[in-house]
């Protein structure tokens, strides 16, 4: 196929034009936006000769000006990483016009450090501080390597050192910090980061890192975002900036202020992302009009989480199908359901998935966890179940994840009777457990909290203690639902209370089968967000779920209305919103529920 004339001559011209752009700004010494253009032109034409040479009289002029930097000045090595890759032969030809200048040698040195050429970096370094003896700009770049191969030890040394010449470096202080973070010594790391921002106010590196532990250390969602902020204030273009600032939005379910920033993020365009990043931004995006109940909207953005680690647990690249986009499509076709994120999330989801069978008369093949093999068989027996690798050929037409459902059934905050209890307990063990269970009047399930003590989870949660009054209700048989819970906790109450709590001799975690069972035997179950309680909802028994103001994107919005309200999926569900400084208002309340409801 041949192109237009006219089109073939308007792309000259186009290119004549902006060689003349680039040469013209090179030549007033604006050498990277004269790059810039050099880049975006050998891109539609990577074998231009003329543009390459262009590009290559640029970097050998930046490098020589880079070597012109005076000995007292440090240089900035941050700036130009990628453009230093390309250039080791310009900057060793540098050197040998001019083999006593400090920059060239740390430059050069540079370069093979960030192509892992760790023995050449030492050697330009070395080089370069017999040089200029005593430099702590020189000690500090010796010190990054020595860090970049995990010699920690020398690396610390070398810092050190640099702050003898150079007490008040922030960077010096930021890069000890991350010694002492790999070291998982945490609070002098916070020490060091602290006193970088003293001397800084404005690194937005130790900035990031102080969040980032308020976050994942101390669980303080309000400190972290203190911290991201001035940093994003501080890098504007730095993506991650972005990143950060939402995280701790929606941990703290501030959900509208993520829609605030997404608009300001789209506005910028100096931003320059990676698919990666456009995905996981998507993701959170979307999880932020989902719980903003704007599910159109959202959803389209959180179709990205399968790409995501840790969230689909197959590799959705393998599998010989589509994804299924359209719900009509599915009428009368073999769909394969992958299962995502925790157990607890599968569990509520698939709460939607006879409807979605039902409405398209479609063949479905069920991946689940292992786990739960035989309570989904028992629950679903005209569906094909499996619990192995789903990447081999099973003969679908499309695929979807579990979340997907939510979208093709229309879920929403006004939607009803689309979802509902489905697991099928086993009658022998329910038997068993009716037997075996204390029955004074009442019987309540009680879980505390999830298995997952990441310290920006625990705030979600409640302690046993809180529960302490509760349980010395009478006629009343308390069950423990906690898996994994720590002895102490329970021999910590009294000892009247302690024995009004039963605790099930079963592993909690992974015996679902007989954990269902004891929950279809409860009047009540009550907990955090978690697997267990997801479970009760799902059998159909009574549950009150509690979790903090914002943050359940199942709600689809529910929680800007109402601090109570039924759960959109099961109506036998409550969920209740909570403050995580007054956990008392919240025992109370559910104490009020149980009097209203089952006496």
């Amino acid at each position: 196929m041949m192109l237009d004339k006219s089109v073939t001559t308007q792309r000259n011209s186009n290119l004549a034009f902006r060689r003349r752009q680039a040469e013209k700004l090179f030549r007033n010494g604006l050498c990277d936006e004269s790059l810039a253009i050099c880049n975006e032109i050998l891109i539609t034409f990577p074998k231009n000769l003329s543009i390459q040479k262009l590009k290559k009289e640029m970097l050998k002029q930046q490098h020589k000006n880079l070597a012109k930097t005076p000995a007292s000045q440090p240089i900035d090595l941050n700036i130009n990483t990628t453009k230093l890759l390309e250039s080791e032969d310009i900057v060793i030809s540098l050197i040998e016009t001019d083999p006593e200048n400090k920059n060239l040698w740390i430059l050069l040195g540079e370069i093979y450090r960030q192509s892992d050429k760790i023995s050449y970096a030492m050697q330009c370094f070395n080089k370069a501080l017999e040089i200029s003896k005593n430099d702590p700009d020189i000690i500090y770049e010796i010190g990054k390597t020595f860090t970049k191969v995990n010699d920690l030890g020398n690396a610390y040394k070398s810092f050190q050192l640099a702050l003898s010449f150079r007490p008040n470096d922030s960077m010096i202080f930021y890069e000890i910090g991350l010694i002492y973070d790999k070291i998982r010594k945490f609070n002098k790391a916070k020490e060091a980061f602290l006193k970088s921002i003293e001397l800084d106010q404005n690194n937005h590196f130790s900035h990031t890192l102080l969040g980032i532990y308020a976050m994942q250390v101390d669980g303080n969602a309000k400190e972290a975002l203190k911290h991201f902020k001035h940093a994003l204030q501080v890098a504007p273009n730095e993506i991650n900036m972005y990143n950060n600032v939402v995280c701790a939005y929606l941990d703290l379910g501030e959900n509208e202020k993520v829609l605030q920033l997404f608009k300001q993020l789209e506005l910028n365009n100096d931003l320059k992302l990676t698919e990666e990043t456009k995905k996981h931004l998507n993701f959170q995006h979307g999880l932020a009009l989902i719980g903003l109940g704007e599910i159109d909207k959202g959803r389209k953005l959180y179709q990205d989480r399968i790409y995501m680690q840790g969230v689909v647990h197959t590799d959705v690249n393998s599998i010989p199908c589509n994804r299924l986009e359209n719900k009509s499509d599915a009428f009368k076709k073999k769909i394969l359901v992958l299962r995502e994120q925790g157990v607890g999330d599968q569990i509520y989801l698939l709460g939607l998935l006879k409807k979605f069978a039902h409405d398209t008369e479609c063949e479905i093949v069920l991946d689940v966890e292992p786990r739960l093999l035989s309570l989904m068989q028992r629950s679903f027996p005209d569906f094909k179940i499996l619990d192995y690798d789903v990447s081999d050929d099973v003969g679908a037409d499309f695929w979807i994840a579990y979340a997907d459902l939510a979208y093709f059934q229309k879920l929403s905050k006004t939607t009803r009777n689309i979802s509902g209890p489905y697991i099928k307990v086993n009658d022998d063990l329910f038997n068993f457990w009716n037997d075996t269970l204390p029955n004074p009047g009442l019987r309540v399930g009680l879980a505390w909290r999830s298995g997952n003590m990441d310290p920006k989870r625990v705030k979600n949660y409640t302690e046993l203690s809180d529960w302490s009054n509760i349980l010395r209700k009478e006629n009343v048989c308390f069950v423990c639902l906690q898996y994994e819970y720590d002895e102490n906790e329970i021999n910590d109450l009294p000892e009247n209370i302690r024995n009004r709590l039963y605790v099930p001799n079963f592993d909690l975690k992974d015996d679902f089968d007989n954990l269902a069972a004891v929950m279809k035997n409860c009047d009540l179950v009550i907990g955090p967000s978690s697997a267990p309680v997801h479970q009760a909802s799902a059998i159909g028994t009574n549950t009150i779920v509690y979790t903090l103001k914002g943050k359940n994107a199942y709600s689809c919005g529910l929680w800007l209305e109402h601090n109570e309200y039924q759960d959109i999926s099961y109506s036998n569900c409550k969920n209740i919103t909570f403050d995580q400084y007054n956990r008392a208002t919240l025992v109370k309340r559910v104490d009020e529920l149980i009097d209203m409801n089952f006496k």
